[in-house]
């Protein structure tokens, strides 16, 4: 028995005690309110299955022998159980009502949407299957014969005892001392981050990083110390020398067309710039560290100063007034050093404390990226406080000023040749907006790019970062997705359905104009305009899901979008790999469904024709696909609505790729983890149901795709890093875009087996 479960049944020992008192049992109504953690029709069954002597009360070693056979009995004895769970009568069998029981309970725990013909079939394809000597009803023995044709299953399963009880953070009694078991532990966790295969162009960035600072440090210390300053002031003037660099180095990590160029060199192959925005952040640690020792060496010196005055100068008047006392500063404004150190040392508290995550994710976005503003008072600051500060600034304050200047509208609109505006919109069940906007003839840009928009309609300042969801290949437009998570997409995703309400009002005001003046045709032409619009109509037939998708076209009222970009990523690099790993977690597919779109354009431009019979054909994979060999895509979402959108494009690919007759090039798996977490007996039941009704039509209920849609999480390890690494095509690339502790996992893996590992960050 495992540490874990040795603890937790320890703590259902002590909850039984305190709840029976002196009676020693509990009743079924106390066996709920403490050790059931959701509601449940099978409950009283478990209760009854525990209550061995059918006294209508649970002793303390029924419960202890109860939980004890599912942690540590065999396979067969554990699914013995489940089948007892959901024999809820208790005679042996699993009747149609029970197996109909097992299946809705299941559906409805998964947040699994389906037609009721898909609901019939499911359930009927697994009576028939299982119910082997055909008397409508399941016995154990039938069961476990056909469990025993999914061998995946066996080995997976287990009783999670801790998910059956309500167990609060209280009752564990962990208690976290500033000196954590993390906390502790951080000199082995850098080292392991040194050892990482991912992590040697950072690592090397980090000790040119630390060398030129300590450089700087030193240079400046004996500089002044050989002047016979004070050991104050020589380490004030070491800090001010390195915060000269830092504070013009910081900027460098966010110029987005800098950073594009760079990943479009050949540079992108030796040093992976995937993690800017983190090197941003840990230089601004940096520099709120070396500020502080900044100020503190300063004060401390200025006491110095006060204390040799013998008494004509306070410490207060040589920090906060008198200027003229010190010729520290700019020589424009001599004097004023320590007046604007103070004034830096409070902007920099302002930005960096509203820059925390704790502030950022919890939905006050507004306030970091508002205070993020007055990195121009601190420049200027900086060039007033710090003499030799403007060399350091000069090239990197020069590119972000370009960069400004290039994203003027009156500029941008130059460059990229005109305007853009929503051309259609389309609001998706899933909460998600899809816009597809009107490209200009010189938006340029690779799979995987991203592009900041404004909406001035909607609001005339904001701007916010999205991947561009459809491939370069489309020249007449340009599409994203957009998940409605925060203020501002959730602003858009009402704002479009507005928009979409008026469209409507207006369209059957005109069709009953229309009707009344007996004009037919008009009512014929605006319906074939409508539904000409509408892409991927196929869509809904191939994922038979309940998919209500409304449509906004175009009218003479057009929504104007402002843009800037489009910026690179290190999706740039999947077309120069041997073997691309392509994982999106959620809406983080939208770089991907980029790439594979434009896999599929390419695949269609190589084909060959035959003039004749117009056969198509094609002997090799295209040359556009460079250096890359073999393609693995995994998606991954919470629930089966989630993937609509994308699956018209990913039966498209199935289609195309099973027409060509060279070895399979794209591998496509999909998850949804919030199926199945627990192994009761609905969802094994479930996941044979569902492995059953794809044998049988070669087809995924839940999507409608030849791709079989997994329940529960991807065993990174054992299954897909494995099966990738032995059946990998040269040098395997893995690509993510996701929740960045997912990323952390698969770092972790890539290392394992010796893959290169990408990720997305904004």
């Amino acid at each position: 028995m495992g540490e874990e479960a040795v603890e937790w049944l320890s703590i259902v020992e002590r909850k039984f005690k305190e709840t029976a008192g002196s009676s020693q049992t509990i009743t079924l109504d106390a066996f709920k309110a403490v050790f059931v953690n959701k509601e449940s029709p099978y409950v009283p069954r478990i209760f009854q299955l525990f209550d061995k002597d059918k006294s209508g009360n649970i002793s303390l070693g029924e419960l202890i022998d109860g939980f004890q056979l599912l942690v540590n009995g065999t396979q067969e004895q554990k699914l013995n159980f489940l089948f007892d769970t959901a024999d809820l009568n208790g005679n042996g069998k699993i009747d149609a009502d029970e197996l109909d029981m097992i299946f809705s309970t299941s559906l409805a725990d998964s947040s699994i949407s389906i037609t009721d013909g898909d609901y019939t079939g499911l359930v009927e394809s697994f009576m028939s299957e299982t119910d082997t000597d055909g008397d409508g009803a399941i016995t154990f023995e039938e069961l476990l014969a056909q469990f025993n044709k999914y061998p995946g299953l066996l080995p997976n399963m287990t009783f999670n005892v801790p998910g059956l009880l309500s167990v609060s953070s209280k009752d564990k009694q962990v208690r976290k001392s500033f000196l954590s078991k993390d906390f502790l532990s951080a000199p082995a966790n850098f080292l392991r981050w040194c050892q990482n295969k991912n992590n040697r162009s950072n690592l090397i960035l980090l000790c040119v990083f630390l060398f030129i600072n300590l450089t700087l440090f030193l240079e400046a210390a004996y500089k002044w110390r050989a002047k016979g300053s004070n050991w104050f002031l020589v380490i004030a003037r070491g800090n001010g020398a390195c915060l000269n660099l830092n504070c013009s180095l910081i900027v460098v990590f966010v110029l987005r067309e800098f950073l594009t160029s760079v990943r479009s060199s050949r540079l992108a192959r030796y040093f992976q710039i995937d993690e800017n925005i983190d090197i941003h952040r840990y230089i601004g640690y940096v520099i709120g560290v070396q500020g502080l020792c900044h100020t503190i060496a300063h004060t401390g010196n200025a006491d110095a100063v006060a204390t040799a005055s013998d008494g004509k100068i306070t410490i207060t008047e040589v920090l906060f007034t008198n200027p003229h006392l010190t010729t520290l500063g700019h020589p424009w404004v001599a004097g004023t050093a320590f007046l604007s150190g103070w004034a830096l040392d409070v902007v920099l508290a302002i930005m960096i404390g509203l820059s925390m995550d704790c502030i950022r994710r919890q939905g006050h976005f507004q306030l970091f990226y508002m205070s993020h503003l007055l990195f121009v008072v601190f420049w200027v600051l900086l060039l007033l406080h710090g003499p030799r500060f403007w060399k350091f600034f000069l090239l990197p304050g020069s590119l972000f000023i370009y960069e400004k200047v290039l994203n003027m509208d009156i500029i941008r609109h130059a460059v990229h040749g005109g305007k853009t505006y929503i051309k259609e919109a389309n609001l998706l069940s899933s909460g998600v907006t899809h816009l597809e906007i009107t490209r200009p003839p010189n938006f340029d840009y690779e799979p995987g790019d991203y592009v900041f928009i404004k909406i001035p309609a909607l609001t005339p300042y904001e701007w916010h970062p999205f991947t561009i969801s459809g491939a370069p290949e489309k020249k007449d437009s340009f599409s994203l997705h957009i998940r409605s998570v925060g203020n501002w997409t959730k602003k858009l995703y009402d704002f479009i359905a507005e928009e979409i309400q008026k469209k409507d009002t207006d369209r059957e005001r005109k069709i009953n104009s229309s009707a009344k003046s007996g004009d037919g045709t008009g009512v014929r032409k605006r319906k074939r305009s409508h539904y000409s619009a509408t892409e991927n109509t196929q869509t809904r037939r191939i994922s038979r899901v309940n998919l209500i998708e409304t449509q906004l076209a175009c009218g003479t009222d057009l929504i104007q979008v402002s843009i800037q970009g489009p910026y690179g990523t290190p999706t740039r690099a999947i077309f120069h790999a041997d073997h691309a790993v392509l994982i999106g977690a959620g809406i983080g597919v939208t770089p991907f469904a980029s790439i594979l779109q434009s896999i599929m354009y390419r695949y269609r431009l190589s084909k060959q024709t035959c003039p004749n019979c117009s056969h198509t054909w094609m002997e090799d994979l295209p040359a556009t696909l460079m250096e890359l060999k073999k393609v693995n895509f995994i998606w991954i979402n919470r629930d089966n609505k989630s993937f609509e959108w994308f699956v018209g494009l990913l039966a498209q690919m199935e289609l195309e790729q099973d027409q060509e007759h060279f070895e399979k090039f794209l591998d496509m798996e999909m998850y949804m983890t919030k199926a199945l977490h627990e192994n009761t007996m609905n969802s094994i039941a479930l996941q044979m149901a569902l492995q059953a009704a794809h044998r049988k039509t070669k087809k995924d209920v839940l999507t409608g795709l030849r791709t079989r849609l997994q329940c529960g999480r991807p065993d990174w390890d054992k299954v897909v890093f494995r099966d990738i690494h032995a059946d990998r095509k040269g040098c395997v690339e893995v690509f993510f875009c996701g929740a960045p502790v997912l990323g952390e996992v698969l770092e972790h893996f890539s290392n394992k087996y010796d893959f290169v590992f990408h990720k997305e960050s904004f």
